[in-house]
């Protein structure tokens, strides 16, 4: 661990994962002699990378993910690659470690608390592994703690089944070496990304003879990520849209009840793909036990081989808990405003993902103009529908169009893990464009489904709406 500097320090950041080290990031650039604590509560960088299922991959190719301005770390075919959970952690470790002596990490270093002190200044307790705890001083704080994702604990069998073992994701890989060749039934509960992964693994690794069979509990859309992310010749990605023009499409085109509408018109333009049988909605699924039949809840049926024994791998992911630890609504279900009550920037998703939304919330910050930014957003804990998509796309574009009219266009393109990034600059230049030009339309709609936010207030756990 690098000595730290002297306290107290321009900016402490909470987290080192995707939005801490994008925090940091955007700090080299704003303001890169500025003196910077970053706390982490494991033992190296890379948040909740270090306790992911290990046949993780990502959703989108490594050159939009990561730490912005760092793409060249990911190799040459970074535009291709889905790097795993091992390459993730090393670009992010191999990031931290470049880092100049006016940043210092602290590991097995927990945040408890914020408060205002004298001088303007912040004051953290921080909690370390030995159970002793400390008090930092800082002129910013920025809670980059992402969404606090958790393992759940799901009990998928009634009771137990003499033929049935369970394990979570994490430890699938385990499984299979374990049974040396040995032919099963996977049954993969779970039909979302964690699920996805688990029965492309199974493909690869378990014996021929295996089968393997997904049980989802609800119908989901993906986006295609050969429409997102195309490979190919120039002409052909530079006729394709980036990310921006298909949610300020989307934002435009929704009118507050056509949303179905649009997704299957979405998947016959082929941007989007289906995986499941029916409309996507919310349902619930569980598994309950028999000796030779294992019977879901919705009154199917799975008849298990005669010979064979059952692995019931639960892929159900990382929970996202409607609160967090300090009891604050979690950033992924009800859009905050930064500025809390006790002085610190809280990261959400302001602007799509906890990365780039920490990388531009800091530029803000450093800049002064965060408190002059107009934040509007939504509650998904009243809003858990296929309108969310919508909700979600009028945010992303609404923030990103604020905070272009507040900094340069230079600190707004030095982002380089937006998804419109992978398309080439004549595109992201048509997109930039694009919302300019759309910009009437953007605030009405922004105005009719998107509320107020206060800096300095925790939000009520109310339902996204419109103007308040």
């Amino acid at each position: 661990m690098k000595s730290p500097p002297p306290p107290p320090y321009d900016f402490l950041v909470v987290g080192a994962g995707y939005a801490g080290l994008n925090a940091v990031a955007a700090l080299q650039h704003a303001c890169p002699s500025a003196t910077v604590l970053v706390l982490e509560q494991r033992e190296e960088a890379g948040g909740c990378w270090n306790s992911l299922y290990s046949f993780v991959r990502l959703h989108q190719p490594a050159f939009v993910f990561g730490v912005s301005g760092q793409a060249a770390s990911w190799g040459p075919d970074a535009r291709s690659e889905l790097a795993s959970r091992h390459g993730v952690l090393n670009h992010f470790q191999k990031y931290a470690s470049s880092l100049p002596p006016t940043v210092a990490f602290l590991f097995s270093a927990s945040f408890v608390r914020c408060e205002r002190g004298d001088a303007g200044l912040l004051h953290v307790d921080v909690a370390f592994a030995t159970r002793e705890t400390t008090r930092v001083a800082a002129r910013h704080v920025i809670d980059a703690r992402g969404a606090d994702l958790k393992l759940p604990q799901l009990a998928c069998l009634r009771e137990e089944h003499e033929r049935v073992a369970e394990c979570y994701s994490e430890e699938l890989r385990r499984v299979v070496q374990s049974r040396r060749g040995e032919a099963c039934c996977y049954v993969v509960v779970g039909g979302g990304k964690t699920g996805c992964d688990a029965v492309t693994y199974l493909a690869k690794h378990a014996p021929p003879s295996s089968r393997v069979l997904l049980l989802q509990g609800r119908p989901l859309y993906f986006i295609r990520r050969d429409r997102m992310f195309p490979s190919g010749n120039c002409l052909k990605e530079i006729s394709v849209p980036v990310a921006s023009e298909v949610f300020l499409d989307w934002c435009k085109a929704y009118d507050g009840s056509n949303a179905l509408e649009l997704l299957r018109a979405a998947e016959r333009d082929g941007l989007l793909m289906r995986v499941g049988e029916g409309e996507p909605q919310l349902t619930n699924l569980g598994v309950d036990g028999a000796r030779t039949t294992l019977v879901l809840r919705s009154g199917k049926t799975i008849e298990l081989g005669a010979e064979q024994r059952v692995v019931l791998v639960k892929a159900v992911g990382r929970l996202v808990e409607d609160y967090n630890a300090s009891g604050e609504p979690n950033v992924w279900k009800c859009m905050q405003h930064p500025i809390q009550p006790d002085g610190r920037v809280r990261i959400g998703a302001h602007f799509g993902f906890t990365g780039p939304s920490a990388y531009l919330l800091t530029i803000l910050l450093a800049r002064g103009k965060l408190e002059e930014l107009p934040f509007r957003g939504y509650n998904r804990l009243g809003t858990h529908n296929v309108d969310n998509l919508f909700y979600m796309s009028t945010a992303i574009v609404w923030h990103a169009l604020q905070a272009a009219r507040l900094v340069s266009p230079l600190d707004m393109m030095s982002c380089t893990i937006m998804f419109d990034k992978f398309g080439p600059m004549p595109r992201q230049l048509f997109a930039l464009s694009k919302l300019l030009l759309a910009s009437g339309k953007l605030e009405e709609q922004a105005h009719k489904l998107l509320h107020p936010l206060r800096p300095g207030v925790i939000e009520a756990n109310g339902v996204g709406g419109g103007q308040k």
